[in-house]
């Protein structure tokens, strides 16, 4: 059978689905009970659940395991109750992409509280598939699965791949081993996935393939020390920075880690006092109006929680960090970000986490956990001694800990602690 012909492949359990295969399954699903709720728990399964609701025109909450409903939790968090908003009649889709897009389905997304306390968050598929792209030159990708599939940008990947009818190849909650295999293996043309997932993969020894010509960074701030990496093991990629959010989906792209506001978007996203704002046309449906409790007015701007900073270019920025992250060390505002850029610089070092912790002399502690390489050595106070060369004082960490991993969340992005 051919690469294209396959819908998703699993490396972990020799699993292969084709595409005629999702179109019964999630057929044989349609007199079937409307799901309230789509618990990920194994992924060909879920993921035939999804399509299904999507082909129905209905309303699922999507949740990244099982624990209870978020709506209840979101209500606390909101002006109002959050209902399940869908309305009108349902109607059974095939699986041609032009078809999908006239579906009415309402997917509840999880999000991390960018435009607020964390929420249940009701998207339509115009935000969900913002940027999906079709066309003769993305009939051939085959797209490695690198994030949580309930995660906003998982199901931009999945949706990506149905609009063109590619393979999905597994890859999410693998070890380092069996994604190079897989992705040699598959021969993946597409990656879309943290920057974090990257650090780990993309270490000294690492393989190269040939084969990913589409490397896309999302999720987490970006910083450029990352891009020698990437393209050392995917030479032939390339590499597209997207600004996005579980509220808002898709806004931004970017070559590197320097962000300019297109055209199209000049009126509905603006910087005011160092932090990105969205205008609330761009926001999730059921976030558009009181019963979302993040906007009363269809005019109004929203703070993303994201502070940015401009560049010489002058219409250009980059992202330095969120809104709560700045610290306060010895009356010095500092963001993390910047420290973690230039640690991160050094060649011996993996993956680096910067963080503050109470003080009773300088009412913060600046911390930093190091993951270094594999067999490389840095000695405390030669890392101090180069970072003093690159930052003023009060930005070099207090406390220095080498640790053998870094904490990840539940969608593979790096977890600061609390």
């Amino acid at each position: 059978m051919k690469a294209h012909d396959w819908f998703f492949i699993d490396p972990t359990n020799g699993q292969r689905k084709t595409y005629p295969q999702l179109e019964l399954d999630s057929a044989e699903l349609e007199s079937a009970a409307e799901p309230a709720q789509i618990v990920f728990a194994d992924w060909y399964p879920y993921l035939t659940r999804l399509v299904a609701a999507v082909r129905g025109s209905r309303a699922a909450e999507l949740l990244p395991f099982a624990a209870p409903s978020l709506a209840t939790k979101s209500q606390s968090h909101s002006s109002g109750a959050i209902e399940n908003p869908l309305t009108g009649p349902k109607t059974w889709l095939g699986l041609d992409w032009r078809e999908l897009q006239t579906s009415t389905a309402l997917l509840g997304v999880r999000t991390s509280g960018t435009t607020g306390s964390p929420r249940l968050v009701w998207h339509r598929l115009e935000t969900l598939t913002r940027g999906v792209r079709t066309g003769p030159a993305r009939k051939t990708d085959i797209w490695g699965m690198a994030y949580h599939p309930t995660h906003f940008a998982g199901l931009q990947v999945i949706f990506q791949a149905l609009a063109n009818r590619n393979p999905l190849v597994r890859l999410f909650g693998l070890d380092s081993a069996t994604i190079h295999q897989a992705i040699a293996a598959e021969r993946v043309s597409a990656l879309s996935a943290t920057p974090t997932f990257y650090r780990l993969l993309c270490t000294p020894e690492a393989p190269i393939h040939p084969s990913v010509h589409h490397v896309t960074v999302g999720g987490e701030r970006y910083s450029d020390q990352l891009t020698a990496r990437l393209h050392r093991v995917f030479p032939n990629a390339r590499i597209r920075n997207i600004y996005a959010s579980s509220e808002a989906g898709s806004l931004l792209v970017s070559d590197g880690d320097a962000f300019r506001i297109p055209e199209q978007l000049q009126q509905l996203i603006r910087i005011r006092e160092g932090q990105l704002e969205v205008h609330a046309a761009l926001l999730a449906d059921s976030l558009k109006s009181k019963s979302g409790g993040v906007t009363d007015a269809a005019d109004e701007f929203v703070p993303t929680g994201d502070r940015v900073e401009w560049l010489c270019e002058g219409d250009t920025f980059k992202i330095i960090g969120r809104e709560g992250e700045q610290l306060n060390i010895g009356g010095f505002k500092v963001h993390p970000g910047e420290i973690e850029d230039a640690i991160g610089g050094f060649p011996e070092v993996a993956e680096v986490r910067v963080y503050g912790r109470p003080n009773s002399v300088t009412g913060m502690l600046l911390c930093s956990d190091i993951r270094l390489h594999a067999g490389q050595v840095l000695p405390v106070k030669e890392m101090r001694r180069r970072l003093g060369e690159l930052l003023p004082a009060y930005k070099l960490p207090g406390l220095v800990n080498f640790v053998e991993s870094i904490a990840q969340t539940y969608s593979g992005k790096q977890a600061k602690p609390q």
